[in-house]
C-alpha cells in the first residue's frame, strides 16, 4: 500500500507537468487574461490613441504571462516539497514495516526452536504422565498457533484486498488522505498484532517456566519414591540376614544344650557309681583302716603314714565332692541360662517371622504396584504414540503453513522489488522534468529581466510622447486661439 501512495504522488507530480504545459501553450496561444491597461497612466493613456498602444498591450501580455509561469513554477516547487516529504515518510514505514516483519518471522524461529527443546525434553525419559500433560499443553498451543494462523491469513487477505483499492484510487487524486488513512489503519492492526504475539509469548515463556518447575518437583518426587523403595530393598535382605544368622544361633544353640544334657548324665552315672559301692566310700576307708590298726599293730609307723594318707586323700576327696558340688550348681545355672537364651531365642524368631510375613506381604504389594505400574506405562505408551503421530502431523502441517508463508513473504518481496525498481525510474524521471522545469524557469527569469528593462525603455517613450502630446496640444490651443481670433476679425470686416 505505501508503494501504491509513493505512485500516487509520482501520478501527481506528472498531472501537474501537464497541466503546466497546457497552461503554457494556452499562454502562447494568447489565451490568458486580456492586458490590462497601463498602472498609474489611466489618464494618459485615455488621452492616447489605441492604434498606438497595441503593440504595449502585447508586450505586458507576455509580462502577465511570465509572471503565472513565476506563480505556478513556485506552487510547482512547493508541491514537489510536499511529494518528496510523502516519499521519505513513506520509507520510513516501508522500512517499519519490513523491520517488524523480521521480528515476527524471527519470534517465529523461536518459538520453533522451544517447541522442538520441548520435544526434545520429552524424548530424553520422563514419566509418561508428564509426556502426557506436555503433549496436552502442545496440542494446545499448536491449536492456538492455527487460531493465530487463520487471523493471520484473515488479515492478508484484507491486506490483500486494500491494495486493490489502493489501485483503483491511484487515478484518484482526491481520495489521497482517505488512502492515507486506511495506511495508517494498516499500521495500527499490525501494532495491535504485535502486541498480541508479544502477549502470547510472554504466556508461552510462563506456561514454559510452571512445565519446567512442575517436571522438577515431580522429578524430585520420583527421586525420594525411588530412594524410599531402595531403603525397603535393603531392609527386607537386612532381615534376610538377620533370619539366616538367628537360624545359625538356634542350630548352636541346640548343640550346646545337648552337649549340656550329656554333662549331666555322666554325674549322675557317677553317683550311682558311688552308691552301688563300685568305689570306696570314706567310710567304708576309716572300717578298713581300724581293721588294718587292729591287725598291724605292731607296725605303727606304717599305720600312721597311711592314717596321713588316708587323711590327705580324705580332704582331697572333698575337694572334689565340693568342686562337683558347684560344678552341678554351676551346670544347674548354666540350664536356666540356657532355657532362658532359649526363651529369647523363640520369641526372637516368631519376631522375625512376623518380620518375614509382613515384608512378604509388603513384596506382594510392591509386586502388585510394579505390576500394574508396567501395565499403566504400556497404556501410557500407546496413548504416547498416538499422541506424538498426532503432533507430528500438526507440526508438519505448521512447517507446511510456515513454508507457505515464507514463499509469500518472497513473492512479496520480489513484487515489492519490482514496485521499488518502477518507483525509482518514476523518482527519476520526476527529477529530470524538475531540472527540466528548473531550466525553464531559468529561461523565463532570464525573459522576465528583458520584459523589465523593455517596460522601463517604453516607459520613457511614453514619457517623451506624453510631453510632445501636450507640447501638441497647447500648439492646437494657440492655433484654435488664432483661428478664432482670425474669424473674430473676419466677422468685422464683413460687418
Amino acid at each position: 500500500m505505501v508503494a501504491h501512495v509513493g505512485d500516487f504522488g509520482i501520478s501527481k507530480i506528472l498531472a501537474i507537468s501537464k497541466s503546466m504545459a497546457h497552461t503554457e501553450t494556452l499562454g502562447t496561444l494568447g489565451y490568458n487574461a486580456p492586458a490590462s491597461k497601463l498602472c498609474r497612466c489611466d489618464a494618459l493613456g485615455s488621452q492616447i490613441d489605441n492604434n498606438a498602444v497595441v503593440s504595449l498591450e502585447r508586450r505586458s501580455s507576455v509580462k502577465h504571462l511570465s509572471k503565472n509561469r513565476a506563480d505556478r513554477l513556485v506552487v510547482m516547487q512547493e508541491q514537489m516539497g510536499k511529494v518528496e516529504e510523502d516519499l521519505r515518510e513513506t520509507r520510513e514505514q516501508l522500512c517499519s514495516v519490513e523491520g517488524e516483519k523480521i521480528r515476527a518471522i524471527n519470534e517465529l524461529s523461536e518459538i520453533k526452536q522451544v517447541a522442538y527443546e520441548a520435544n526434545m525434553k520429552a524424548s530424553d525419559g520422563f514419566s509418561p504422565r508428564e509426556l502426557y500433560a506436555e503433549v496436552m499443553t502442545l496440542k494446545e498451543l499448536l491449536t492456538n498457533k492455527q487460531e493465530e494462523l487463520k487471523i493471520k491469513d484473515k488479515n492478508i487477505k484484507t491486506l490483500k484486498l486494500e491494495l486493490e483499492k489502493a489501485k483503483k484510487c491511484e487515478l484518484k487524486l482526491v481520495e489521497k488522505e482517505a488512502s492515507l488513512g486506511k495506511v495508517k489503519g494498516g499500521f495500527s492492526h499490525v501494532k495491535a498484532f504485535k502486541i498480541r504475539v508479544t502477549d502470547w509469548l510472554s504466556d508461552f515463556r510462563k506456561r514454559i517456566q510452571e512445565l519446567e518447575d512442575e517436571l522438577e518437583n515431580r522429578k524430585l518426587s520420583e527421586s525420594k519414591i525411588f530412594d524410599a523403595w531402595l531403603s525397603k530393598t535393603r531392609q527386607f535382605e537386612q532381615i534376610k540376614i538377620e533370619l539366616e544368622e538367628s537360624k545359625l544361633e538356634i542350630a548352636s544353640l541346640h548343640k550346646k544344650f545337648e552337649s549340656f544334657t550329656l554333662a549331666p548324665s555322666n554325674t549322675e552315672r557317677l553317683l550311682n557309681i558311688l552308691a552301688m559301692g563300685r568305689l570306696p566310700t570314706p567310710e567304708k576307708e576309716m572300717g578298713n583302716l581300724d581293721s588294718e590298726l587292729e591287725l598291724a599293730n605292731d607296725n605303727e609307723k606304717i599305720a600312721s603314714s597311711k592314717a596321713k594318707a588316708l587323711n590327705d586323700e580324705i580332704t582331697l576327696l572333698k575337694n572334689e565332692m565340693n568342686l562337683a558340688n558347684e560344678a552341678e550348681e554351676k551346670s544347674r545355672k548354666a540350664l536356666d541360662d540356657l532355657a532362658l537364651a532359649l526363651k529369647e531365642v523363640a520369641s526372637e524368631a516368631s519376631e522375625a517371622k512376623e518380620k518375614l510375613s509382613a515384608a512378604q506381604l509388603e513384596l506382594g504389594q510392591v509386586k502388585k504396584e510394579a505390576g500394574n505400574l508396567k501395565e499403566m506405562i504400556k497404556s501410557t505408551k500407546a496413548r504416547y504414540k498416538m499422541f506424538l503421530d498426532e503432533a507430528k502431523k500438526e507440526t508438519k502441517l505448521y512447517r507446511n503453513t510456515t513454508e507457505r508463508l515464507k514463499l509469500e513473504a518472497e513473492e512479496s518481496l520480489l513484487a515489492w522489488n519490482g514496485k521499488e525498481r518502477s518507483f525509482i525510474v518514476c523518482i527519476r524521471k520526476a527529477e529530470e522534468e524538475r531540472d527540466l522545469a528548473m531550466h525553464d524557469a531559468t529561461k523565463l527569469s532570464e525573459s522576465l529581466k528583458a520584459a523589465r528593462e523593455e517596460n522601463f525603455k517604453l516607459r520613457d517613450i511614453l514619457k517623451q510622447a506624453i510631453n510632445e502630446a501636450n507640447t501638441a496640444k497647447a500648439a492646437a490651443n494657440l492655433a484654435r486661439q488664432g483661428n478664432s481670433q482670425l474669424k473674430d476679425s473676419d466677422l468685422y470686416s464683413d460687418l
